[in-house]
């Protein structure tokens, strides 16, 4: 560690899209490959996660993917949320379990304040109950939302409005009034486009 700045070398991990630190201060590194294992750097160690896909699996009718981890997040309960090309993972350390059974899941953010998990699926947004039963809200076009998009990424400013970018621009929603409105429209403006001007806002 030096300046705030972890390096782990290449020989034990080489090939990484999102990187999350748990309750325990282990990293979890994920890929988009799905040769390349999820691994967990604690201190020199270095393991590699395997066999959690296998029983999540059982309770659909084919495999999930073990692959494309594009925003993992640790909440303010310190469970982490994995969401890939296939389904949104929730971990509390004892058991892994499928939140969202039906869509891919891209980008994961969190509303603290009010608690919700939101992620951005294949063809809309996703919002969850951070407490069993984890209720879900699915906002999709017939809602408001920009034409049938991926969502790739998901932002929630200082005064909890929340923010959704995709190919075509962004979508902003209040979710107190449960109001969504077309911000920015521009079939241009990518995804990477959609962050960078959220953050300069």
């Amino acid at each position: 560690m030096d300046n705030g700045i972890k390096y782990i070398p290449e020989e034990r991990d080489i090939v990484s899209w999102g990187v999350v630190k748990d309750k325990f201060n282990r990293l979890w590194s994920l890929h988009y490959n799905p040769s390349v294992p999820i691994k967990i750097h604690e201190n020199n160690k270095t393991t590699k996660l395997s066999g959690y896909v296998q029983p999540l699996s059982k309770q659909l009718e084919k495999p999930i993917l073990d692959n494309w981890y594009f925003s993992p997040i640790k909440d303010k309960y310190g469970n982490l949320w994995l969401a890939n090309a296939s389904r949104l993972v929730h971990y509390d350390y004892k058991n892994y379990e499928l939140i969202i059974n039906d869509t891919s899941a891209f980008y994961v953010a969190e509303d603290r304040p009010r608690n919700p998990i939101i992620s951005g699926v294949g063809g809309g947004v996703n919002i969850i109950e951070n407490k069993p039963p984890y209720k879900v809200t699915r906002l999709r076009e017939k809602d408001g939302l920009l034409q049938n998009q991926q969502m790739l990424c998901v932002f929630v400013d200082s005064k909890g409005t929340h923010w959704y970018g995709c190919g075509g621009g962004l979508t902003r929603y209040d979710y107190d009034k449960k109001c969504l409105k077309i911000f920015l429209e521009c079939w241009e403006f990518t995804f990477w486009n959609s962050l960078l001007y959220l953050r300069r806002q």
